[in-house]
Protein backbone atom coordinates (compact mmCIF):
# COMPACT_ATOMS: atom_id res chain seq x y z
CA UNK A 1 0.00 0.00 0.00
CA UNK A 2 1.26 3.51 -0.77
CA UNK A 3 -0.78 5.13 1.91
CA UNK A 4 1.81 5.08 4.41
CA UNK A 5 2.67 9.08 3.43
CA UNK A 6 -0.63 9.93 5.05
CA UNK A 7 -1.50 7.13 7.52
CA UNK A 8 1.93 5.93 8.51
CA UNK A 9 3.62 2.47 8.05
CA UNK A 10 1.24 -0.78 7.54
CA UNK A 11 1.31 -4.50 8.67
CA UNK A 12 -0.60 -6.94 6.63
CA UNK A 13 -3.60 -8.77 7.51
CA UNK A 14 -1.19 -12.13 8.14
CA UNK A 15 1.20 -10.44 9.92
CA UNK A 16 -0.97 -8.74 12.09
CA UNK A 17 -3.24 -11.70 12.63
CA UNK A 18 0.14 -13.13 13.92
CA UNK A 19 1.25 -10.59 16.39
CA UNK A 20 -1.83 -10.81 18.21
CA UNK A 21 -2.41 -14.10 18.30
CA UNK A 22 -5.48 -14.42 16.77
CA UNK A 23 -6.46 -15.89 13.22
CA UNK A 24 -7.45 -13.95 10.26
CA UNK A 25 -11.44 -14.32 10.61
CA UNK A 26 -10.49 -12.91 14.09
CA UNK A 27 -8.72 -10.07 12.77
CA UNK A 28 -11.76 -9.52 10.50
CA UNK A 29 -13.98 -9.86 13.57
CA UNK A 30 -12.11 -7.34 15.71
CA UNK A 31 -12.03 -4.71 12.23
CA UNK A 32 -15.99 -5.19 11.81
CA UNK A 33 -16.75 -4.90 15.48
CA UNK A 34 -14.44 -1.38 15.40
CA UNK A 35 -12.11 -2.69 17.91
CA UNK A 36 -9.09 -2.05 15.46
CA UNK A 37 -8.41 -0.02 12.32
CA UNK A 38 -8.55 -1.95 8.91
CA UNK A 39 -7.99 0.74 5.80
CA UNK A 40 -8.54 -1.05 1.88
CA UNK A 41 -7.20 0.80 -0.54
CA UNK A 42 -8.70 1.32 -4.25
CA UNK A 43 -6.68 -2.19 -5.18
CA UNK A 44 -8.41 -3.78 -2.67
CA UNK A 45 -5.54 -4.30 -0.59
CA UNK A 46 -6.08 -4.66 3.35
CA UNK A 47 -3.59 -3.36 5.84
CA UNK A 48 -3.50 -2.20 9.30
CA UNK A 49 -1.80 0.99 10.27
CA UNK A 50 1.08 0.38 12.58
CA UNK A 51 0.08 3.16 15.01
CA UNK A 52 -3.01 1.57 16.63
CA UNK A 53 -0.40 -0.99 18.09
CA UNK A 54 2.06 -1.08 20.74
CA UNK A 55 4.63 -4.15 22.52
CA UNK A 56 1.05 -5.51 23.96
CA UNK A 57 -0.65 -5.40 21.01
CA UNK A 58 -3.52 -3.32 20.24
CA UNK A 59 -2.69 0.27 22.06
CA UNK A 60 -6.09 0.59 24.24
CA UNK A 61 -6.28 4.38 24.14
CA UNK A 62 -6.03 4.41 20.48
CA UNK A 63 -8.41 1.75 19.98
CA UNK A 64 -11.24 3.93 21.56
CA UNK A 65 -10.56 6.81 19.74
CA UNK A 66 -10.82 4.24 16.29
CA UNK A 67 -13.74 2.78 18.08
CA UNK A 68 -15.37 5.81 18.56
CA UNK A 69 -15.02 7.35 15.58
CA UNK A 70 -16.06 4.18 13.60
CA UNK A 71 -18.97 4.07 15.98
CA UNK A 72 -20.03 7.56 15.02
CA UNK A 73 -19.95 7.33 11.22
CA UNK A 74 -16.47 7.92 10.37
CA UNK A 75 -15.08 5.70 7.34
CA UNK A 76 -11.68 4.08 8.04
CA UNK A 77 -9.63 6.57 6.22
CA UNK A 78 -11.01 9.33 7.95
CA UNK A 79 -10.17 7.43 11.09
CA UNK A 80 -6.77 7.18 10.30
CA UNK A 81 -6.17 10.86 8.92
CA UNK A 82 -8.13 11.91 12.35
CA UNK A 83 -5.18 10.14 14.08
CA UNK A 84 -1.89 10.37 12.24
CA UNK A 85 -1.83 13.82 10.39
CA UNK A 86 -1.18 16.90 12.42
CA UNK A 87 -3.49 19.10 13.41
CA UNK A 88 -3.63 21.95 14.86
CA UNK A 89 -6.02 21.22 17.69
CA UNK A 90 -2.99 19.13 19.15
CA UNK A 91 -0.40 21.88 18.64
CA UNK A 92 0.90 20.84 15.10
CA UNK A 93 1.18 17.26 16.58
CA UNK A 94 -0.48 14.33 15.48
CA UNK A 95 -3.19 13.18 17.98
CA UNK A 96 -0.81 9.99 18.89
CA UNK A 97 2.06 12.33 19.64
CA UNK A 98 -0.07 14.80 21.49
CA UNK A 99 -1.63 11.68 23.60
CA UNK A 100 2.18 10.90 24.44
CA UNK A 101 2.47 14.16 26.45
CA UNK A 102 -0.11 13.20 29.60
CA UNK A 103 -2.66 11.50 31.02
CA UNK A 104 -4.82 15.32 30.46
CA UNK A 105 -3.76 15.08 26.73
CA UNK A 106 -4.98 11.32 26.24
CA UNK A 107 -8.48 12.85 28.00
CA UNK A 108 -8.15 15.34 25.50
CA UNK A 109 -8.00 13.50 22.47
CA UNK A 110 -11.01 10.78 23.71
CA UNK A 111 -13.18 14.13 24.21
CA UNK A 112 -12.72 15.30 20.96
CA UNK A 113 -13.28 11.63 19.28
CA UNK A 114 -16.67 11.10 21.53
CA UNK A 115 -17.44 15.24 20.27
CA UNK A 116 -16.54 14.45 16.64
CA UNK A 117 -18.62 11.83 16.33
CA UNK A 118 -21.48 13.13 17.86
CA UNK A 119 -21.50 16.00 15.54
CA UNK A 120 -21.19 13.56 12.88
CA UNK A 121 -24.12 11.33 14.33
CA UNK A 122 -26.19 14.87 14.42
CA UNK A 123 -25.55 16.19 11.21
CA UNK A 124 -24.97 13.21 8.58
Amino acid sequence: MTATKYVGKMRTPENTARSLGVTLPQLNALADNNKILRLTNTHEQTGYPVFQFDRDGINPIVQQVVNTLLSGGYDPWTVAFWIYRPSRVWGGLNALDYMSLSENHKKRVILCAEEDAANLLANP
